[in-house]
Order: structure tokens, then C-alpha cells, then sequence
């Protein structure tokens, strides 16, 4: 049986739609598959509250206060101690630390916690840091009636 030119035309059309299809699938799933790929959260949100931003960068500003913090490879993780300290030294106590991390070639793959007061000006706890490298911090910091923000980028090695 042979097959008639028109068949084999609407034949090839159908099969490049098709490997078109295939393509643009393959590549959609790759791109929201990859934790190196990540969009800035509430993006839109963060540009219509533009003035809130710059309220509290005056606000972090006009408050003085410090925040320090140091890494320390662990077996498995990284310690994470955070130093607060006011605008004249003194140790700011009892503050409800939030901490957001990600290493900067996966800012798709979050840390959130909350970290615990140790003593003193200091808060920290082990988190299961695994990859070395440059490390985003951003930091949210409530005392009283008080917020703080602060975001620091740093270069962590990991132990193990």
C-alpha cells in the first residue's frame, strides 16, 4: 500500500508539532527542576513596598545596632553564631532571631530558622550547611517594638 503525498505531508507536520511539544516540555521541567534557578520571592510585592524598604534601611540606620556572624565547620554542618550588639557595644538580649540562608549558586534551596539566644549578645545553633562556598544570610531581628534587618554574605567552609 502505498502511501499518498498529502498523508505524508500532514505525517511530517503532526511529528515536528510533536518533537515540538517534547522540546518546550523538556525544557520548562529543567528549568523549575534546577535549585541553581531561583526568582526573587514577592518580587512584585517587594517593588510596590519600595518606601516600606527604605524606611527600614532608616530605621536599621537610626537604631545603630551590629550584627556580626561567624561560621564554624561542624562534622556534619555548620555552626552559626550571630553577635548583636547596639549602637554603643552593649549586648542586645532576648530578641526573636529569624534567619533565612542560602548558598548563592542555590538560592532556590532555603534555610529558615529561628535562632535561640545562647547568652549574652549571642545567638546561634548548627545548621546543616553541606555546601562550601558564599553563603546569604538575611537576618530579621525583632526587640521590643524594635526590627532590625540585615542581610550579609559570607564564605563558609563546611566540615566532613
Amino acid at each position: 500500500m502505498k502511501i499518498q503525498a498529502h498523508h505524508r505531508w500532514v505525517g511530517m507536520i503532526v511529528g515536528l508539532l510533536g518533537m515540538s511539544f517534547v522540546i518546550q516540555f523538556t525544557a520548562l521541567w529543567l528549568a523549575n527542576s534546577d535549585p541553581s534557578f531561583a526568582v526573587v520571592e514577592d518580587y512584585e510585592r517587594k517593588a510596590h513596598d519600595w518606601d516600606d524598604f527604605q524606611a527600614q534601611v532608616a530605621h536599621n540606620a537610626e537604631l545603630g545596632w551590629r550584627a556580626d556572624l561567624r561560621t564554624s565547620p561542624l562534622a556534619r554542618g555548620v555552626e552559626v553564631v550571630l553577635t548583636l550588639t547596639d549602637g554603643e557595644g552593649a549586648a542586645i538580649e532576648g530578641a526573636e532571631v529569624a534567619l533565612v540562608a542560602f548558598h548563592n549558586a542555590r538560592a532556590g534551596e532555603k534555610l529558615r530558622v529561628a535562632l535561640p539566644h545562647i547568652s549574652g549578645s549571642r545567638y546561634g545553633m548548627a545548621l546543616p550547611l553541606q555546601r562550601a562556598g558564599l553563603w546569604e544570610f538575611q537576618l530579621e531581628v525583632r526587640s521590643g517594638d524594635d526590627l532590625f534587618t540585615d542581610t550579609i554574605r559570607k564564605s563558609v567552609a563546611v566540615g566532613g
